[in-house]
């Protein structure tokens, strides 16, 4: 009994250790090399470093992630002007505005600057008589399976443009739109100033310290092949609602986390999407904010609600061979909903 222990403790352990060697997750932080002296690479991030409006500094990069080298290409696909290609740096006049944590990561970042007298293509209102302001992220290398995006958006100075994201999953042939987004800012003032017409407002830290919780940060998840690139694509916009000067002429990113994961309701990760994943988004039912996957935020939107149980029931259905799940009508009856299911998955399983 006690050699059969051992062999299945070490079993175990090395499962586990290969585990988390494929699911070592990639963290990268954007630094400036040319502005406020050198880099500043936030602790626990791989480094991208890269000189402002310099076409030769701006290139593929090499990180070990999730058992092999993924490599990352930032690329400013539809104009050929350096002026665009931006990576900002802050002073300490700007970042002492910032009083949460991680200022390292939030400090610098790269982007686009739309403004044709800089390169760029313009404002862009999504219509076909204006052009976009390309930035793509292209990341050649992921190992099939799912991944879970999540980036900061960030200006410790004025910066608050509102911002398209797409991505393809086939190398670039073909792209789904994912969200629009706005970037948030530290410094009061600003042209417009972000406290007026759709802005967010001044972020400075004080009263949530994690970036991740700012509105600005934006999560995703995606499914990639193993064989395609997978191609991140950013464009600043305008909506005809604000002011349209300098500061919300500009995409910018700071960083970002990519982690892979199981199977879409998997929340405990152990192969199956069973009672035991259930159990596990009921008891994190309605929670938000610093949530995650192993909580059951099924679709990484920092929200586990009626939309994270209805992707769950799909999963469940498809795992138990198209067994069906009650659907609730309301949220007022969702608990009563996931309690009849409870009870006719315990008998089915008898």
């Amino acid at each position: 009994m006690l050699k059969r222990f051992i062999a299945v403790g070490m079993t175990f352990a090395t499962l586990l250790f290969a585990s988390s060697a494929v699911a070592q997750s990639l963290l990268v932080d954007f630094n400036s090399t040319t502005q406020d002296g050198d880099a500043h690479n936030q602790e626990g991030y791989q480094p991208y470093d890269a000189a402002h409006e310099n076409i030769d500094s701006f290139g593929p990069r090499d990180y070990d992630a999730f058992g092999t080298s993924v490599t990352m290409t930032p690329l400013w696909p539809n104009t050929t002007d350096s002026r665009v290609q931006q990576a900002i740096d802050r002073g300490a006049g700007n970042d002492a505005n910032w009083l949460g944590d991680n200022l390292d990561l939030l400090t610098d970042w790269i982007g686009a600057d739309s403004r044709t007298g800089n390169g760029g293509n313009g404002d862009w209102d999504r219509t076909e008589a204006t052009q976009p302001t390309y930035m793509t992220l292209t990341f050649e290398g992921l190992p099939e399976g799912n991944y879970r995006w999540l980036s900061y958006h960030h200006d410790t100075e004025h910066m608050w443009s509102d911002f398209q994201v797409e991505i393809s999953t086939d190398g670039g042939a073909n792209f789904d739109f994912l969200a629009d987004n706005q970037i948030t800012d530290s410094t009061p003032g600003g042209s417009p100033d972000s406290t007026t017409g759709t802005g967010l407002g001044i972020f400075q830290g004080d009263t949530d310290p994690d970036p991740k919780n700012l509105p600005s940060t934006f999560v995703t998840s995606f499914t990639a092949t193993g064989s395609d690139d997978v191609v991140l694509r950013f464009a600043p916009f305008i909506d005809g609602l604000d002011g349209n000067a300098v500061h919300k002429n500009f995409f910018a990113m700071n960083g970002f986390e990519l982690d892979e994961f199981g199977e879409f309701g998997d929340f405990n990760s152990d192969g199956s999407v069973d009672l035991a994943d259930y159990d596990i988004l009921r008891a994190n039912f309605r929670s938000t904010g610093d949530v995650t996957f192993a909580m059951g935020d099924n679709n990484f939107d920092r929200s586990i609600d009626l939309q994270d149980f209805l992707d769950f029931q799909s999963a469940f259905a498809g795992a138990q061979g198209g067994a069906a799940v009650p659907e609730p009508s309301t949220l007022g009856l969702l608990a009563m909903g996931l309690l009849g299911w409870l009870g006719w998955a315990s008998r089915r399983s008898k």
